[in-house]
């Protein structure tokens, strides 16, 4: 804790081994010697002052500001690192549904282009192999439409947790949630209108290709931020690699 003090707050250290180094001088070897000039002994006692007076402002930002910031840094980044790992593992759901039929493709985490474009022609966008939906009238395959629109809405649930935690958090986490919310595959679940039968242009998947393809690069963006910035998140971190451990040994 003490060195990421110091390490935040160079300047102040710097000052404080100079005040502290001066506050001795001045009072062990200094105090013994005769005046050189006049006054010299009051100009002493002013700076011995000022020097004890930056030593204790020192020790009391480090007790009472830093360690306070640690504290709530500390409540802020379990929060936001929760609600990162939540969407990060709804989208190896995501990923699951979508190679579901094609389970020889999924090589590695993000799929490349090609990948998901023989996954998406593997889909069936009115009744999905991997999602069943279950309800009063019994049980259903769910649509791409219904997958889709609610994968967004808890994509939207956690980011919205996370905004809520602004100015606390830093930009970089805040880009990369903006462009998975602004992402196509959001605006294909709510803007795309989805015919009721297969036409020729939405037989398959490859309607959602593209955008699949580049949601799935930005949820690998916000893992490897997640590995660097919550890496003492434990709990968080093992959730990612069983997931991800789980989705490769299907």
């Amino acid at each position: 804790m003490i060195k990421r003090f110091i390490k935040r707050y160079k300047l102040l250290f710097g000052l404080f081994t100079f005040f502290l180094l001066t506050a001795l001088l001045i009072s062990i070897p200094l105090s013994t010697i005769p005046e050189v000039f006049e006054y010299g002994s009051e100009i002493g006692k002013i700076i011995y002052d000022i020097s004890i007076g930056y030593i204790i402002s020192y020790i009391f930002f480090y007790l009472v500001v830093f360690l306070k910031e640690e504290n709530d840094r500390s409540n802020i980044n379990h929060r936001a690192s929760i609600h990162a790992t939540f969407i990060v593992l709804d989208s190896y759901s995501l990923f699951d549904e979508a190679f579901h039929d094609v389970v020889h493709l999924k090589k590695k985490f993000p799929p490349t282009f090609d990948e998901v474009h023989q996954a998406c022609l593997s889909i069936d966008p009115f009744a999905s192999s991997g999602m069943i939906i279950v309800d009063q009238s019994g049980s259903r395959p769910a649509s791409w439409q219904y997958i889709l629109r609610n994968r967004r809405e808890n994509n939207l649930k956690h980011i919205e947790k996370i905004m809520a935690l602004l100015p606390f958090i830093d930009s970089e986490l805040v880009g990369i949630l903006t462009r998975i919310e602004d992402g196509k595959l959001h605006y294909e679940a709510t803007n795309r209108i989805f015919p009721r039968q297969k036409v020729p242009h939405f037989k398959d998947g490859t309607f959602m290709e593209k955008a699949l393809f580049d949601y799935f690069i930005l949820i690998e963006e916000l893992e490897q931020y997640i590995r660097t910035n919550f890496a003492d998140r434990i709990a968080h971190i093992d959730s990612l690699n069983g997931r991800n451990a789980q989705s490769f040994s299907q």
